[in-house]
């Protein structure tokens, strides 16, 4: 988490269809019977950071960004400019930041402010079948060096073992992570896309070729399958696989594995014998 934080959101609900995410359209409508996007007013979300300031925080932390709230957001972080607040913003951009959004929060939070993007892989082709509103690498780094330019740090995250991920697109991602260290100042993170209850592919396994390893909640409570796994496999990485090759994407960003390290596919450092995560090789598939 984030020192002195409040975490304060515009509004809820999406209309997107991103496939590993439990707050996609599909899984709104489930866990909330919600069917569209519901802002808050901005007297509300004023009210709200005047208080959480008074309690001490410095940082605001917001998650709400559907296209069609961009505006609602860009006023409501005008108020809070108007109101003479000095705080750091951690924002997550669920698209690429427009300049109209980038200008208002240069305006609006103090230095040190950051934009969180979060790619997922370096296919392109992948991730739009993951998030059928994607885009490009090109148009990525471009928003990387315009989000810098408008004074934000940028921070990416990226995933492996996504829905028809292969290898071979695990080293895409792998090329697209080396090209951000290399020309932009951008932080970047690997994490493996743990199994949210509700998203598009754990009600649909089968349409995305997923196999649930956690189904139920004993299943999530009692951490069914590795403890620190993703909690599903696909085919071509069952969950050590998932580990294995997110540890592959984590020593390209120059930062530590996750537990029970190993290479990049299954061997262990050092040498020391490890049963390797099951991966289907490009030449098998």
């Amino acid at each position: 988490g984030y020192a002195y934080a409040t975490y304060l959101n515009a509004g809820r609900g999406c209309m997107a269809r991103c496939v590993t995410c439990g707050g996609a359209a599909e899984s709104q409508v489930v866990t909330s019977a919600r069917r569209k996007i519901l802002l808050y007013p901005i007297e509300k979300l004023v009210r709200d950071v005047r208080e959480a300031v008074t309690s001490g925080a410095r940082v605001l932390r917001t998650s709400f960004d559907p296209p069609a709230a961009r505006e609602h957001v860009c006023r409501w972080f005008s108020a809070l400019r108007a109101e003479g607040h000095e705080m750091r913003l951690i924002y997550d951009f669920w698209q690429l930041p427009t300049r109209p959004l980038l200008e208002t929060i240069r305006r609006s939070f103090v230095a040190g402010s950051v934009g969180v993007l979060s790619p997922e892989c370096g296919s392109e082709e992948l991730r739009r079948r993951i998030r059928p509103d994607g885009y490009s690498n090109s148009e990525l780094l471009q928003a990387i060096l315009e989000a810098e330019a408008h004074g934000l740090q940028v921070h990416c995250f990226f995933s492996a073992g996504l829905p028809g991920e292969t290898v071979a697109d695990v080293e895409e991602t792998a090329r697209l992570i080396e090209r951000i260290r290399q020309t932009t100042g951008a932080a970047v993170s690997v994490c493996p896309m743990v199994l949210d209850p509700a998203s598009p592919m754990f009600l649909h396994p089968e349409r995305y070729g997923v196999r649930l390893v956690r189904r139920s909640l004993g299943d999530f409570y009692d951490r069914r399958g590795l403890a620190d796994g993703p909690g599903y496999e696909t085919d071509h990485f069952d969950e050590q696989g998932i580990i294995d090759a997110c540890n592959r994407l984590l020593a390209v960003a120059g930062l530590p594995p996750l537990a029970s390290p190993r290479g990049p596919y299954g061997e262990s450092p050092g040498g020391a014998a490890r049963a390797p995560g099951r991966v289907i090789r490009p030449e098998e598939t």
